[in-house]
């Protein structure tokens, strides 16, 4: 269900190998980390992407060959106070972000995954406030039933990050599979040359414990109802474990979209599943009554 890669595709995910240190390692210290990141320049009413469980957004940046207008990510950053006690509180707050964005409606949200149910409780958010919800865009995100709890094995380590990171680099051979911690890192330095590289420290562990708590977030959360429409992509690679659903039907007033994609959960943001789906995604965004950048 809540799976690892949830969060670590979403910190790993960059054009290149060799372009993740200038992207992803840009901030030196955590502190440095913005929640507000804009992802691709352009004119027009900006989408805002919601962080997937790991809690970074540049997974997002793969939609600018789709999408033509700005693309404003939602990140979550370390520690620097209290914590939001539920995903409505987290919503409050990145609602409030938005708005210091974009102050006029109105607004287009998308999420993936995680990212996707908060979304969806920022657009309940956001329409309180008498602020309309032009489009919601669920990619592939799954409600949690009531009563279903977490499983041990939703259990995220700094070596599962590493070791995810590793598959996702195509120049580098097979790492040990039994390796340590120490002993992957110290096998991912000794093949720097093909282009491999240490996330930091602090980042690696702040993805890990975004994981971890937002899967508490998730599995307690009761969605409010939307009252506006939604459009959603459901990866159909893998059937869901018992427990969590996609749909969202019951949470939705208005018209729900089902638009189905022929892959995994992890590979609904890759650049090839959006070669397949990536006109139709561009056109559910640019449709509507309000003036948009085609």
């Amino acid at each position: 269900a809540f799976d690892t890669e949830i969060g670590v595709r979403a910190l790993m995910e960059a054009p290149t190998v060799r372009g993740l240190s200038g992207q992803l390692y840009s901030w030196s210290a955590s502190d440095e980390m913005p929640q507000v990141v804009r992802l691709r320049q352009g004119e027009g009413r900006p989408l805002f992407c919601i962080h997937p469980g790991g809690g970074v957004s540049w997974a997002y940046r793969a939609l600018g060959g789709a999408v033509r207008r700005p693309i404003i990510g939602i990140q979550q950053t370390p520690d620097d106070g209290e914590r939001p006690r539920t995903v409505r509180e987290m919503a409050e707050h990145y609602a409030d972000l938005v708005q210091a964005e974009q102050p006029d409606g109105p607004y287009d949200l998308l999420g993936w995954s995680f990212g996707g149910v908060v979304a969806h409780q920022m657009a309940t958010v956001l329409e309180r406030r008498g602020a309309r919800v032009r489009r919601l865009v669920l990619l592939d995100a799954a409600l949690v039933e009531s009563g279903t709890h977490r499983s041990p094995d939703e259990e995220f380590d700094e070596i599962d990050v590493l070791r995810y990171f590793v598959s996702k680099n195509a120049d580098l051979p097979a790492p040990p599979e039994k390796a340590s911690q120490e002993q992957l890192v110290e096998w991912i330095e000794s093949h720097s040359s093909l282009g491999a590289a240490i996330p930091p420290a602090w980042m690696i562990s702040h993805v890990v414990h975004n994981l971890r708590f937002n899967s508490e977030l998730w599995h307690g959360h009761a969605p409010d109802v939307f009252n506006g429409a939604a459009v959603v992509f459901q990866a159909v690679g893998k059937e869901l474990d018992a427990g969590y659903s996609r749909d969202w039907t019951r949470h939705v007033a208005g018209p729900v979209t089902e638009i189905t994609v022929e892959c995994e959960h992890n590979d609904i943001l890759s650049t090839d599943m959006l070669d397949t789906y990536g006109d139709r995604l561009r056109a559910e965004l640019e449709g509507g009554d309000d003036d948009q950048t085609r």
